[in-house]
């Protein structure tokens, strides 16, 4: 029974994907992928042209695009401004690498880390008491800043003279130092009343 199903499966996915990628396209498609493939062709000829840099930003949402002196610029001020690197005499990895495409941000990849479950631990026992403590100071989307909009209006609060205020906190993880990071969640504890977690 189950190798029936198995086979079913098996067969049906296999029409799905030679539908999907290997079935002539459409007049209309086709006409579409010319017209942005000549776009690409004429990106990369003035990306060429320029000495531009074209890379998708820090949270993947939006390209960032520049010269190359103006990146340069920029990670050398991240550098300074971080003091969380040093600058090696050679690139031990010129051997095993070529590729220009290096981000300046170091990007880990901590999934499968030995720390992750010691991690999503602590964050199910102190998220709880963040979102509590901090639900009426904390927005977290749209809806939410409407409606704390909407209160801060029924208050009176609202006026004229009302500044709004938007911040990124930037290098959050090699700016601010684990020690003072663990003093902090103590404080917001203690404070809150939490004496044991």
């Amino acid at each position: 029974m189950t190798a029936t199903i198995l086979k079913q499966y098996s067969n049906q996915l296999l029409h799905d994907l030679n539908l999907s990628y290997f079935s002539p396209l459409s007049y209309n498609d086709q006409t579409l992928a010319l017209k942005q493939a000549k776009k690409v062709v004429s990106i990369q000829r003035k990306i060429k042209k320029y000495h531009l840099i074209l890379r998708v930003t820090d949270k993947g949402y939006n390209f960032y695009i520049g010269t190359e002196k103006e990146f340069d610029k920029k990670a050398q001020n991240f550098f300074h401004d971080t003091n969380a690197f040093i600058e090696l005499k050679e690139n031990p990895f010129n051997k095993i690498q070529d590729n220009d495409g290096i981000p300046v941000r170091p990007i880990e990849n901590t999934i499968n880390a030995p720390t992750t479950n010691i991690s999503n631990y602590l964050d199910d026992i102190i998220r709880p008491i963040f979102d509590k403590e901090c639900q009426n100071t904390t927005i977290i989307d749209g809806t939410s800043l409407i409606q704390a909009l909407h209160q801060y209006m029924r208050k009176g609060l609202f006026k004229s003279t009302t500044l709004f205020c938007t911040f990124d906190i930037r290098n959050l993880y090699t700016m601010l130092p684990q020690e003072e990071a663990l003093n902090v969640l103590v404080e917001f504890l203690h404070v809150h009343g939490y004496t044991k977690v």
